[in-house]
């Protein structure tokens, strides 16, 4: 299918050139044909027949010819327009050759048969001598899909009913239609790259618009370029078409300085009468008209003392000296002397500042001597002192000094470079962009770190690369939402570096994550990094001391910061605390002796330690309790994180035999002391690790033994316990159990779930996970886990995932208000640690 789009000119070339066909310079519009004030009247939409009123032609009658976008034209259904009414009457295959349907586009769809079709969407109006009026466009006023859509007139040689798309090159032509065997009438519908032709509604209306073609004179010129050495003149056969019907005497003139036409003015009359339509020789042969048109010989005179070489507009102005038209043709003027040539067509100065201008020049015609070079028509402020050389060797490079004060105004301006010898000169024009001073920054890279409700500096560090001296204030902009810079202004000077701290804000609201944000001066430079980082993090409340021991609690968590040495008691004493979400202490309780391990136990906490092992209970309110004893051996190192549901906790103990030590896992009660439920586990000197589900109804053991070993899970109530086979201590680095009892597995960077069949399923597009707290005990689904600077929010499901950026994670644990306790820790400007506590959601 044909598909271009509509196209207006001042005659049926200029139609044709805009839309890929012949050539020749639009004029300018000149005098337009009288316009009535007329509204044009509806008319009912006929397959054969098309008539109407038109408007804005001179008064006679001329010819209409159907035409498609310029790549169809019919003449075998010529109609007529006479005292501003169009009738065509379509009874005739028409001229143009009828081309498939598909016109070579891959079409998908349903279709009775595939005609053989020509379309037109316009008429083109004409004079007797075709010179071009105007073009006429048929809108739908009623009966199609919007009004003001143009109705196309299609020759189909059979009937068919088509539903479907043409494909055409990325542009697809809809076609919705039954098409009765020669003319039918359509709808056509252009939206962007796309067109759609369909059926119009019974009794369907439309008006004309015309648009007519201005009138000019178009010239086009034989020789492609006039040559200019030792010679004053140069000649070239030239044609002169009068578009739209113009009459008049013009004349014809050049836009370059010194360069003259003969004869300099010529009489245009009706006897001429011509279009440039007529280089269209089949054109003219289809219409059955005789070649018209104005030949005569253009001679072009220089009298000027400048070397150029580019392209020359011919000028064709009326009486009172108004631009009609005209065309283009190539000088080349190459006179004893030099040529004058630039790497760059633009170069740059900075106000208050300085720059050069490299040029190049070439001797032309054998010429040696002094050559000045200079510039003309600079902008106010700027100064260039001329420059004189000697050209000895046919060749020079120049450099020319340009100067701009402080009060010139930027922009880019148009200059002229002048080679001047005692026997001519040469120019050559080239763009000078005038630039204001400007500040850049010295570091590409730059980021702070800011904490919910906290405030934080963006450094950044200014110099001017030119000539910027004075105050500038700077900002950060593109910021998140619920983060606020304050601008701060500074003195910047040449050779000075300045250093500034942009204060920023983030709300108590502000989103966790990290965010590009950009560095904004009004006087900046353009090609200045202007890139940086805010990392939001969430909200967090300095804990007393340092975290090395550390156990979940209903509200906050127990922390420890491990056995120090009392001079008082000249003995080992822990300290151990409870701390609520926002820092603060609530209970504080010294222990004496040493103690490696804290356990949750409901409210209370079990702190466990020394050699033999003790345990001591501290509740909620800082009293404390000494626990029955632990059997001997019993390894502290790898206890369950809390008791399990019958209030047991779980530990192993290590005995050693000849030349080997046994590992084994027990259930020990700390109100009785009792132990039950004693399990052996592989031959090993070191304890395993047990983890315990949030129910308390299975605990997870993790061997200490041969790389590979699958994990073993015992059912709390019975002891019974069963292999994981799937699951290895080298498959599995951390764990966490979800509500329904599933088990999910970090390993390693990838995340997996053990199924209730016994296989594993690995999430390719998961995230990369280090530790995994646990699932969140208010929000099912939601997987606290950690990696690197960062905590994950993962929702299971859909394996979304929240990056929460923090500093370095210590430990963390699923809070029972929901949302993670999350302990951090960070080098402060002393050079000790500083622990925190936060509370993310």
């Amino acid at each position: 299918m044909k598909k271009t789009l509509i196209c207006s000119s001042l005659a049926l070339t200029a139609l044709l050139s805009a839309c890929g066909g012949g050539g020749g310079e639009t004029p300018q519009p000149g005098n337009q044909p009288p316009t009535d004030n007329q509204p044009p009247a509806n008319t009912v939409i006929q397959a054969t027949a098309i008539t109407g009123t038109v408007s804005g032609l001179p008064t006679g009658t001329h010819r209409a010819l159907l035409v498609n976008d310029g790549d169809g034209l019919d003449v075998a259904n010529e109609g007529t327009v006479t005292g501003g009414q169009l009738t065509m009457n379509l009874s005739r295959v028409p001229s143009d050759a009828l081309f498939p349907i598909t016109g070579g586009c891959p079409f998908s769809g349903q279709a009775s048969a595939y005609p053989n079709i020509a379309v037109y969407n316009a008429v083109y109006v004409a004079s007797k001598s075709i010179d071009g009026l105007a073009l006429v466009q048929e809108q739908v006023v009623t009966g199609g899909t919007l009004k003001g859509t143009l109705v196309a007139r299609l020759y189909s040689d059979r009937a068919a009913t088509i539903n479907g798309t043409l494909d055409c090159q990325g542009s697809p032509v809809y076609l919705k239609f039954t098409l009765n065997q020669g003319w039918n009438a359509l709808e056509w519908l252009e939206s962007g790259q796309s067109l759609t032709l369909s059926n119009l509604g019974t009794g369907a209306t439309s008006t004309l618009k015309t648009s007519p073609f201005p009138k000019g004179v178009a010239v086009s010129t034989r020789s492609a370029a006039l040559e200019f050495s030792s010679n004053d003149t140069a000649s070239t056969e030239a044609r002169l078409y009068q578009e739209g019907g113009y009459t008049g005497t013009v004349s014809l003139s050049t836009d370059l300085p010194g360069l003259t036409i003969e004869p300099g003015s010529v009489e245009l009359s009706a006897a001429t009468l011509s279009s440039a339509a007529v280089k269209q020789q089949g054109l003219v042969r289809a219409l059955g008209l005789s070649q018209q048109r104005v030949d005569t010989t253009l001679t072009f005179r220089y009298s000027g003392t400048d070397n150029y070489s580019g392209p020359v507009r011919i000028l064709v102005k009326d009486a009172g000296g108004k631009i009609v038209g005209g065309g283009q043709i190539g000088v080349n003027i190459t006179r004893p002397g030099v040529s004058l040539g630039s790497s760059y067509s633009t170069f740059e100065v900075t106000s208050g500042g300085t720059g050069t201008l490299s040029l190049y020049s070439n001797a032309v015609g054998g010429f040696s001597g002094p050559v000045t070079y200079s510039l003309e028509n600079l902008p106010a402020g700027l100064t260039a002192p001329p420059v004189t050389r000697d050209m000895t060797s046919g060749y020079d490079s120049v450099t020319l000094p340009v100067s701009a004060a402080s009060s010139a105004q930027p922009g880019t301006y148009t200059v002229t470079v002048r080679a001047k010898t005692n026997v001519g000169s040469s120019t050559l024009k080239l763009k000078l962009t005038v630039k204001a001073p400007t500040v850049t920054l010295v570091d590409s890279y730059g980021s702070v770190t800011l904490y919910q409700g906290g405030t934080g500096n963006l450094q950044v560090k200014l110099i001017t690369p030119d000539t910027f001296n004075g105050s500038t204030t700077v900002t950060v902009k593109d910021l998140p939402a619920g983060v606020s810079a304050t601008p701060r202004t500074v003195n910047v000077q040449p050779g000075a570096t300045t250093t500034v701290n942009i204060p920023l804000t983030a709300s108590a609201d502000a989103a966790p994550g990290t965010y590009t944000v950009n560095v904004s001066s009004p006087d900046l430079n353009s090609t200045a990094s202007t890139q940086r980082q805010v990392q939001v993090s969430p909200a967090r409340a300095a804990l007393p001391g340092a975290v090395s021991l550390s156990a979940a609690a209903p509200e906050g968590i127990w922390i420890s910061a491990g056995s120090t040495y009392d001079t008082a008691t000249q003995g080992m004493v822990t300290r151990v605390q409870r701390i609520s979400p926002n820092g603060a202490v609530l209970a504080d309780v010294t222990l004496t002796g040493s103690f490696s391990r804290l356990v949750s136990a409901g409210n209370d906490v079990i702190a466990l330690g020394g050699s033999p092992v003790t345990a001591v209970r501290i509740t909620q309110d800082g009293k404390q309790t000494v626990l029955a004893a632990l059997p001997s051996n019993t390894s502290t190192e790898g206890a369950a994180n809390a008791l399990d549901a019958q209030g047991r906790l779980w530990l192993s103990s290590i005995t050693w035999g000849v030349g080997a030590a046994q590992t084994q896992v027990f259930a020990w009660d700390p109100v009785t002391g009792a132990v039950s439920f004693r399990q052996p586990e592989a031959t090993s000197s070191s304890a395993s690790t047990l983890r315990l589900s949030p129910d308390g109804r299975s605990v997870l053991v993790f061997p200490y033994s041969s790389y590979g070993t699958p994990l073993k899970k015992i059912d709390t109530a019975t002891g019974q316990s069963s292999t994981l086979d799937a699951v290895t201590n080298a498959t599995a680095s951390s764990v966490a159990f979800a509500s329904d009892g599933t088990l999910w597995i970090g390993s390693y960077g990838s995340l997996s779930r053990l199924n209730a069949d016994g296989s594993v399923t690995t999430f390719q597009n998961g995230p990369s996970v280090g530790t995994l707290y646990g699932f969140d005990q208010k929000v099912p689904g939601i997987l606290w886990a950690s990696t690197g600077g960062a905590v994950l929010r993962i929702d299971v499901s859909t394996m979304q995932t929240r990056i929460i950026p923090v500093s370095s994670s210590v430990t963390g644990y699923v809070a029972a208000q929901g949302g993670l306790l999350l302990v951090s820790s960070e080098y402060n400007s002393s050079g000790s640690t500083q622990y925190y506590i936060s509370l993310l959601k």
